[in-house]
């Protein structure tokens, strides 16, 4: 499966706006998102593979919430009928990580919903809550408020009734008890507190609301008439005029849109409503076009003192941003050549691994498979991997964290051919990618054999030069005796050594060709029999001075001036021999070969590129014709024939490079000089 490189659902999944958990079917956390983990001062590492239950028990104090009990109910109601739960409001307490023992009062809006296979079989839990603790302990203040608001009314009533009773018994009163109207003071300061710590409270409960990140809105009455709006609220809704105007006029577009009737059931029925992700296409008011908005958002409904509903309260978060990121995501997945694959681990009671089961794949590997993998187990679809070695790998990765990369042949289930895969931990799992390489394979297959074959054509060629120059030796040595043996005959008269004498000279001269021919191809054998050992590393800088040193004479000789800078190579593997047959080949052509206007000039120079280690050879000799380049490396072709030579020594350096899998080129201009850069695999 091909590197990407580059995202994965996993990372998508943690880093999601909401607080959700991903639950198996076993009520095993698998993965949580940041928000989660925020919300529930908790840490990743202490949640994943672990049951959720465990994590989260019920707070002694607050057993009459009953939790555990309720939260377990709703996630058996997703496992029994495979349809989304939404919970009431839930006083669920999260254990406090400063204090072991204690908790951390926590109000939640939970919704369970379940994620399915092509089969319609229960794969994963998705656990998603709200946090509405702030918003409880607001509405607890609220009431706490509102009580000592009755408290103060009933107080003023008290005071009206005390001073109506002061005007009618004014004499009376003058000779009242002074504790009692001591008292009287004292509960009208009382009131007057009262009210000033319920104004107090108003506007804390007023800021709070204007300044929390959450859009949040009350609409009020059947015509869901906007009464309060906060800042986060109308930023998702840029240009438009929303207090005082009810929800149709001011988002026309939602009237045919399910946000609106689930407005009208909230209203009706009092249930709370939520929806993740949602599509909700709105006109832009700069120029009127329709733009497509994503939306999580929960529908609760108002009460009043009576205990009626008269409104609804909405809490709102965009998240079109979140939702175009992982639409590219996927597209980026299924516009993969590739297979691409999430695992999770199956453990056993022990924590061994025993299994993986798909998470994610993209649309190519539902087309190699024919389905939808998701939940499903790796050895019960593919138990060809036991065999392969494939199920090792993969648990070595998620042990080690070692990432691994190779070439595999997978002849099992309804794969056939060479793939490379690669396999990288990801939490308790791994993401895989696999290419298909058959084809690349099967070419380089074929290269093999055709190297293979043409090696045999070599050796079979060098057998015959062999045979052939053996078997020759001995039908000239009978054409040299005959001659010998005619000249010997021939008359002393002076017609016959004007007339034979000289076609007897021209068939010794041939002869002698003949046979310097046979020694050339004995030579070239000779050569390639030497080059066959075992390379190894060897000093380039020891191999050139070697050389320098044999060549000595030759170098006072023409008063030639070596120039060798090899300080950025070390080392080149390969046979002694051959590489020593190389540098003097070149180096005694360079000094060989020179110019009678100047001096012989030689520079060896070496450098790295790429794979290879690049040695030059450049001198300032005769040089040769750009047409005869191509035949320079021909066997027993010869441009200068001044010097003594024989023709093979460029043969055999090409022959020696390329079958170690480099290469040699020539650069010359006549009268300039020549270049030979050959190129050693390192």
């Amino acid at each position: 499966m091909h590197g990407f490189s580059t995202l994965d659902f996993l990372s998508v999944f943690n880093a999601m706006p909401g607080a959700y958990l991903l639950l198996s079917p076993d009520l095993v956390i698998e993965a949580v998102s940041e928000t989660y983990l925020i919300e529930t001062l908790t840490q990743r590492e202490n949640l994943l593979g672990r049951y959720v239950f465990d994590v989260f028990p019920d707070n002694p104090a607050a057993l009459q919430a009953n939790a555990v009990r309720n939260l377990r109910a709703s996630l058996e109601q997703v496992r029994a009928t495979g349809q989304t739960h939404v919970m009431e409001l839930q006083h669920y307490d999260v254990p406090d990580p400063a204090h072991a023992g204690k908790f951390t009062e926590r109000h939640w809006l939970p919704r369970n919903t379940p994620v399915l296979d092509a089969q319609g079989q229960l794969q994963h839990i998705i656990h998603e809550v709200v946090n509405v603790t702030k918003s409880i302990q607001t509405d607890a203040l609220l009431r706490d408020s509102q009580a000592k608001e009755r408290t103060a009314r009933a107080d003023a009533q008290a005071e009206t009734f005390a001073r109506q009773l002061v005007e009618r018994s004014e004499a009376r009163l003058r000779i009242a008890n002074q504790g009692l109207e001591a008292r009287v003071v004292e509960r009208t300061q009382e009131a007057q507190l009262a009210r000033a710590e319920a104004e107090r409270q108003r506007a804390r409960l007023e800021s709070l609301f204007m300044q929390a990140p959450a859009a949040i809105c009350i609409l009020g009455g059947e015509d869901f008439v906007y009464e309060l709006v906060n800042p986060a609220y109308q930023q998702l809704f840029p240009g438009r005029e929303l207090l005082g105007k009810p929800i149709l006029a001011a988002l026309p577009e939602i009237a045919e849109h399910t946000v609106f009737r689930t407005f009208r059931q909230v209203y009706n029925t009092g249930d709370t409503h939520q929806e993740v992700g949602i599509l909700i296409p709105l006109t832009r008011p700069a120029d009127g076009v329709l733009e497509d908005r994503y939306f999580n958002y929960i529908q609760q409904a108002r009460y009043n003192e009576q205990g009626g509903i008269d409104g609804v309260i909405v809490f709102a978060f965009e998240v079109t941003k979140q939702v175009e990121a992982w639409q590219m995501l996927r597209a980026t997945f299924d516009s993969s050549a590739d297979m691409i694959q999430a695992f999770e681990a199956v453990r056993d009671e022990q924590g061994i691994i025993v299994d993986f089961r798909w998470t994610l794949v993209n649309s190519v590997t539902v087309k190699y498979y024919g389905a939808d993998l998701v939940g499903k187990r790796l050895l019960e679809q593919n138990p060809g991997v036991q065999a392969a070695g494939i199920f090792n790998r993969f648990v070595e990765v998620v042990e080690t964290g070692v990432a691994q990369r190779y070439e595999q042949e997978y002849r099992f289930e309804q794969f056939s051919g060479w793939f490379e895969q690669s396999a990288v931990r990801l939490g308790d799992g791994l993401v895989s990618t696999t290419a298909d390489i058959t084809t690349r394979k099967q070419a380089e297959q074929q290269v093999l054999a055709t190297n293979e074959q043409l090696r045999r054509i070599n050796i079979d060629l060098d057998n015959f030069i062999y045979t052939a120059s053996h078997d020759l030796r001995a039908p000239i040595a009978n054409i040299e005796g005959l001659v010998h043996a005619i000249h010997a005959a021939l008359p002393d008269d002076l017609e016959c050594a004007q007339t034979i004498a000289p076609l007897l000279t021209m068939m010794q001269d041939s002869v002698e060709r003949f046979k310097r021919t046979i020694d050339y191809l004995s030579d070239v054998i000779k050569l390639q029999k030497e080059h066959e050992e075992s390379p190894a590393p060897l000093e380039l800088a020891g191999v050139v001075d070697d050389v320098r040193q044999d060549l000595l004479p030759l170098i006072q000789k023409t008063g030639a001036h070596l120039e060798i800078d090899l300080g950025s190579c070390f080392t080149v593997r390969f046979s002694v021999k051959s590489l020593r047959s190389v540098v003097y080949n070149l180096l005694s052509n360079a000094l060989k070969y020179y110019s009678p206007d100047r001096p012989p000039h030689v520079q060896v120079r070496c450098h790295q590129e790429d794979q290879f280690i690049v040695l030059t050879v450049q001198d300032n000799g005769l040089g040769i014709k750009q047409s005869q380049q191509e035949e320079l490396f021909t066997m027993f072709r010869r441009f200068h024939n001044h010097v003594e030579g024989n023709g093979i020594g460029l043969y055999m350096v090409k022959r020696i490079v390329e079958n170690a899998d480099g290469r040699i080129e020539v650069t010359s201009e006549l009268g300039r000089g020549s270049t030979f850069t050959v190129y050693f695999r390192r």
